[in-house]
Parts: C-alpha cells; sequence; structure tokens
C-alpha cells in the first residue's frame, strides 16, 4: 500500500498483482534456500547437480544453484587446502619439538657423561697422588732404616774391630759417628 490511498478497482488491482508476486519471489526465496540447504548435506558434484535438476526448469534459479553449489565447492575445497595446510605445519612443529627434545637430551647425556669422565679423573688423580704420597713415605722410611742399619753396622764393626784390637793391643780406637 506504500503510503497512499487507493482510489479505484484499478488501483486495487494493481496492488494485488504486485503481492502477489512478491509472495512468489519470497516462496521462491525460500525453495531456492531450503535446497541450498538440502545440497549442503551433499559431498559429491553427482548429487549436487542432481539437486540442481530437481530444482526445475526456471533457467534463473537453476543458474543461481549452479553458481552457488560451484562457490560452495571452491569455498570447501579452500578449506580442505586449509586443512591440509594446517596439518602440515602441526606435523612441522611436532617433528621440530622432537628434534628439540632429542638435541637437549643428547646435550644432557654428554654433559653427564663429561661430568663422570671428570669426576673419575679426579679420583685417579687423588688415587696417584696418595699413592706418591705413600711411595716417598715408604722410600723416607726405608732410607732412615737403612742410615740405621749402616750406622748399626758400623757401630758393631768398630766394636768388633776393639774387642779384635784389644785383644792384640792396647790401643783404642775411639768411634765416630
Amino acid at each position: 500500500m506504500d503510503g497512499y490511498f487507493i482510489s479505484g478497482k484499478r488501483e486495487v488491482k494493481v496492488k494485488a498483482l504486485e503481492a502477489a508476486e512478491n509472495a512468489k519471489r519470497q516462496e521462491e526465496q525460500r525453495e531456492y534456500e531450503r535446497r541450498l540447504r538440502r545440497m549442503e548435506g551433499h559431498e559429491t558434484k553427482g548429487t549436487m547437480l542432481e539437486c540442481i535438476k530437481e530444482m526445475g526448469t526456471r533457467k534463473g534459479v537453476a543458474e543461481k544453484v549452479k553458481r552457488a553449489a560451484e562457490v560452495k565447492m571452491k569455498i570447501d575445497q579452500e578449506k580442505a587446502k586449509k586443512q591440509e595446510e594446517e596439518k602440515r605445519k602441526k606435523e612441522e612443529e611436532r617433528r621440530k619439538k622432537e628434534l628439540e627434545l632429542a638435541d637437549r637430551k643428547r646435550k644432557r647425556e654428554e654433559a653427564d657423561k663429561r661430568e663422570r669422565e671428570e669426576k673419575r679423573k679426579r679420583v685417579e688423580e687423588v688415587q696417584k697422588l696418595r699413592k706418591e704420597q705413600e711411595e716417598r713415605q715408604r722410600l723416607e722410611l726405608d732410607e732412615k732404616e737403612n742410615k740405621w742399619r749402616m750406622l748399626v753396622c758400623r757401630v758393631e764393626l768398630r766394636m768388633c774391630k776393639l774387642t779384635c784390637s784389644n785383644s792384640s793391643s792396647s790401643n783404642i780406637m775411639p768411634i765416630i759417628f
């Protein structure tokens, strides 16, 4: 009724025709949307083409549906491509993490091995030093013992000489240390 008054039969007919056309367009639009929703459930081209054929022989509607199906297929392909790309990226990230973990583990094992080797070397060095010290002490003791033995031997020798010389002569020799 668009804001003006109806004054005659002719205007009423025109308005009725416009309303009928409007209703028809709305019904076609609803039918179009319904069929699009039904097409979304189908995955293959064959079923989409069947849906398009079902929609009727009207070229405008069929073309729109065909275009919508093509657009939907493109969108689906792009989604699939994106998903594949995301999957590839996630796989790369997973591999990268695994490599990093393996690298950290290897470095940690190498550090542990170095520490064990250094500890072993320190222990060996301490044992070597202790052995050398013990050997030095043993040698010093042996040397002192030998000196005492030699001293005792000298004393005994002098004593022997003294006793021998006492028996043969009265000269007594002093003991020199």
